[in-house]
């Protein structure tokens, strides 16, 4: 009788103990087993069980997304000796496309960051009919392909929307594509052009991301590039004084896929 007592009490001191345990196992008594002989009824420390708690969400993203996007080259003005700068002008723009690997991931509930790397077809018109233009208006045009990398801490306002901002790193790949005022197509060597291959700047943006089952998710991004490199080499381009400008890039970009969480 007394043994029973002592095994009763050490039974009830391991599962208060139990109970208040990390949260991550639950102790479960199943009263049903029998003990040994002497006893009727009753529970053996054996016969508690520890349950796991629920898996943690998946935090971390890896998305493909299509990418359409507004390229446009801003032009600066530069004063000159006597403090008079020339007018500025900005370059028309053409929707063209491209496509992007990336991954995210949440560092918090608010917080997370993600990067990126897109391959993209650019085009780009001068409004001023001064080298690259369509020859609808009797201007030309100059068509490109660019590898660009870019990375953007996010702060999630909502569990499915999230703004954010970072910089961004790009180089032309291979040649260019050239159509004059004509309407005739050559390429050339990018290395020949009045062009950098190098740029860099800051990209800002908006992302919707909206579960399609547990693994996969719908993602939606709006994004505004802003490149700080002046993009113009020493050597005039097409009669511009490259003393008394620069260009820069300004690209609005749209983009839709899907991501895989795990």
């Amino acid at each position: 009788m007394l043994r029973t007592t002592f095994t009763t009490l050490a039974l009830i001191a391991f599962t208060t103990q139990g109970a208040f345990a990390a949260p991550s196992k639950v102790a479960r008594v199943n009263p049903s087993v029998g003990t040994s002989s002497g006893t009727s009824a009753g529970t053996s420390v054996s016969d508690v069980t520890s349950v796991p708690a629920p898996d943690a969400p998946k935090k971390i993203m890896i998305s493909l997304e299509l990418l359409s996007l507004s390229n446009s080259l801003a032009m600066e003005a530069k004063a000159d000796a006597a403090g008079a700068a020339p007018a500025a002008t900005l370059s028309g723009s053409d929707w063209l496309g491209g496509i992007a690997l990336g991954g995210s991931t949440r560092i918090t509930d608010r917080l997370g960051i993600s990067a990126d790397l897109a391959y993209l077809m650019k085009k780009y018109t001068d409004s001023e009919s001064r080298g690259v233009t369509t020859p609808a208006d009797g201007k030309e045009s100059v068509q490109l392909r660019t590898l660009r990398a870019s990375g953007m801490a996010l702060a999630y306002l909502a569990p499915e929307f999230s703004i954010g901002g970072g910089p961004y790193v790009s180089e032309v790949v291979g040649d260019t594509r050239l159509t004059d005022a004509a309407g005739n197509v050559t390429h050339h060597s990018f290395s020949d052009s009045s062009m950098k291959r190098f740029d860099y700047g800051a990209v800002i943006g908006a992302r919707g991301e909206f579960a399609l089952s547990p693994s996969l998710t719908f993602v939606a991004d709006a994004r505004f590039y802003y490149g700080i490199a002046n993009l113009l080499k020493k050597e005039s381009l097409s009669g511009i004084d490259a003393s008394r400008y620069s260009i820069s890039t300004r690209d609005a970009e749209l983009a839709a896929g899907i991501g895989y969480r795990f």
